[in-house]
């Protein structure tokens, strides 16, 4: 299958997920079917050499031009041209056919032919050839286009001529010069879907940041709060604000607007200070298996405060030889405490500072990836 693609609008394409082409039972289906569509164009041959080349490319210009303005609406809005198919069904149920192997019909082909008639430029067809009962029909597949395609020259086609400046659409079945108010609407959904398309784009992008390891997340995470504070995605951008500033211990309260409750950390609290040179410990596992039993530490729940940077600077490269740990006043980790002044050392697990991270990751994929079907209706 030959094509030729606009990066964007493959972007787009892939982060959608939408199936481009029919398949054979869809084909089927559709030539089963009484009449065209809006979005469905039979076509029984297109010569594309010898006498009469001219009528016939004029006339691939024109079927593709109006399948591309009339389709593409909204995401997901493909139109279909079928090469290979008379555009009458008989009263048996059968229709004219043509093996279309014959003719050598290319996707490039059709978009040279269609983009040096129109302007824009249509930005991306496919072509698939799809046997149905023993014949290959063509079908040309026409995904959404943002634009509004205008006629760059006459169209000289065997039912007539199509002049330079017009719009062409369909009506039902045949095609038409789309009057004012059918450009103005149109266009108006034309431009609802390129906003569309770039916001879906915009939010594949940033989900590819988030999730990389070679971008700071914390960087990532200020672009993730301009797009959230632009859409009015007000639960984002509370997070990616905290995220970035610190959060508090107010924030795992009730009244809390959201509670991070994926910063939650195991840490164990005591008054004695680990002599962490002391052989017996090896490595981490001992230590926390010591601060576990040994009667002197206690084990509690505590919200990892720190910003992101904080946390990415904090992160040990071999956290596997070492143990997180941290001296704090006890009014920090009980607000009620008598002796809230009273110095005391916090210890927990040295793979905290990644899985903060990645926790964040997670939190922050999963509020973008929310942002997708808004961006996508």
């Amino acid at each position: 299958m030959a094509a030729m693609r606009n990066p964007h609008t493959a972007t787009c394409l892939k982060v959608i997920g939408i199936q481009l082409m029919l398949n054979e039972a869809t084909l089927r289906e559709i030539l089963a079917q009484k009449d065209e569509t809006p979005r469905i164009e039979l076509k029984l041959r297109y010569i594309l050499s010898g006498q009469g080349k001219g009528k016939a490319l004029d006339e691939v210009a024109k079927d593709i031009i109006a399948l591309t303005n009339t389709a593409g609406r909204k995401t997901g809005d493909f139109a279909y041209l079928i090469i290979g198919a008379g555009d009458t069904l008989e009263p048996d149920g059968t229709r004219n056919r043509e093996d279309v192997r014959q003719h050598s019909y290319e996707a490039t082909s059709f978009l040279s032919i269609t983009n040096a008639r129109c302007s824009p430029p249509i930005p991306d067809i496919r072509y698939e050839q799809i046997e149905v009962h023993g014949n290959y029909y063509g079908v040309v597949a026409v995904p959404p286009s943002p634009h509004m395609h205008t006629l760059t020259r006459d169209l000289d086609t065997p039912k007539g001529v199509w002049r330079k400046g017009s719009v062409l659409i369909r009506h039902g079945d045949e095609v038409a010069v789309a009057s004012y108010e059918e450009m103005v609407v149109l266009k108006r959904e034309k431009e609802r879907l390129n906003a569309t398309d770039d916001m879906a784009t915009e939010i594949s992008d940033l989900l590819a940041r988030v999730q990389s390891k070679s971008v700071p997340l914390s960087q990532s995470v200020v672009e993730v709060l301009a797009l959230a504070r632009r859409v009015n995605h007000t639960t984002l951008a509370h997070i990616c604000r905290k995220e970035l500033a610190g959060w508090d211990a107010l924030d795992t309260g009730d009244k809390s607007v959201y509670r991070p409750t994926y910063r939650l950390i195991e840490v164990f609290v005591g008054t004695e200070e680990l002599n962490m040179q002391y052989i017996g410990f090896g490595d981490y596992s001992n230590t926390i298996a010591y601060l576990r039993n040994s009667g002197k530490f206690t084990a509690t729940k505590m919200l990892m405060t720190e910003p992101l940077s904080e946390l990415e600077a904090k992160a040990p490269p071999n956290p596997g030889k070492s143990i997180g740990s941290n001296q704090v006043k006890l009014g920090a980790i009980n607000p009620n405490a008598t002796r809230p002044e009273a110095k005391v050392f916090l210890y927990f697990s040295p793979f905290t500072f990644q899985n903060i991270m990645q926790a964040v990751r997670t939190e922050i994929t999963k509020h973008l990836i929310d942002l997708l079907p808004a961006a996508q209706s």
